[in-house]
């Protein structure tokens, strides 16, 4: 999280200290993301998964259909466009698996059962 903390600091929208056309930072950026998700994929136990299929997907729905629901109607509440609604709800929908490594310490997570 402090690198991309530190990223989003020194980055063009922010300090702008290397300022708007950078190729290759942006290349490096792309694959900095690549590898994170590659790195999360392998570290999924694929027999665990199945074991708790049901479960894990259900999990994943409901944390991406429930908040992607709720910030949609703030943003329509607050008179927003239903675009810009629709683009609240996906960034607290994007967003609610930051907690669940917290959750899961405090053993209040069916995710911690999985």
């Amino acid at each position: 999280m402090g690198l991309l903390l530190r990223g989003t600091i020194v980055g063009p929208h922010a300090l702008g200290l290397f300022g708007e056309q950078r190729p290759i930072a942006d290349f490096l950026a792309d694959l900095g993301k690549l590898l994170l998700m590659f790195f999360a994929g392998v570290e999924i136990d694929l027999d665990r998964f199945r074991q708790a299929e049901r479960r894990s997907v259900l999990f994943g729905l409901l944390t991406t259909i429930i908040p992607l629901l709720l910030g949609t109607a703030v943003g329509i509440l607050f008179d927003y466009s239903a675009t810009s609604a629709i683009v609240i709800g996906s960034l607290l929908a994007s967003h609610t698996l930051l907690a669940l490594p917290i959750i899961t310490g405090l053993g209040a997570s069916i995710a911690s059962n999985l």
